[in-house]
């Protein structure tokens, strides 16, 4: 299901494709090592992004 929004999203270049390794969707809400890997991935983005 990734995969597919991630080429569904058209539009734009700007947009990168990040899995966490053996993480399932829910999980990188509650599970914490999987959570600060998804929000420090999206904070270097949203920091390189909107300068």
């Amino acid at each position: 299901m990734t995969e597919g929004v991630y080429s569904a999203a058209t539009g734009t270049k700007d947009k990168e494709l990040f899995l966490i390794p053996h993480a399932h969707h829910i999980e990188t809400y509650w599970k914490p090592e999987y959570v600060k890997q998804a929000s420090d991935k999206m904070n270097a983005f949203f920091e390189e992004k909107l300068k």
